[in-house]
């Protein structure tokens, strides 16, 4: 294991099946293919406002 999950650090590395899969954000990696990443960084703006509006209903880790 590397030490992404104690550094808070991310790591990015290209799936056998030629996806990119981001290690350190939780247990499990997140993997999708370049038009979905391409597709959800378009709506960086839009996920963040979302968050922020709903922050109230989220579960903020290291909250009770």
């Amino acid at each position: 294991q590397t030490g992404s999950k104690r550094s808070g650090r991310l790591e990015f590395k290209v799936s056998e099946k030629g996806g990119v899969s981001v290690y350190g954000l939780g247990r499990f990696p997140v993997t999708l293919y370049y038009e979905q990443w391409t597709r959800l960084l378009e709506a960086s703006d839009s996920l963040r406002t979302f968050l922020e509006e709903n922050k109230a209903k989220l579960k903020l880790k290291g909250a009770e």
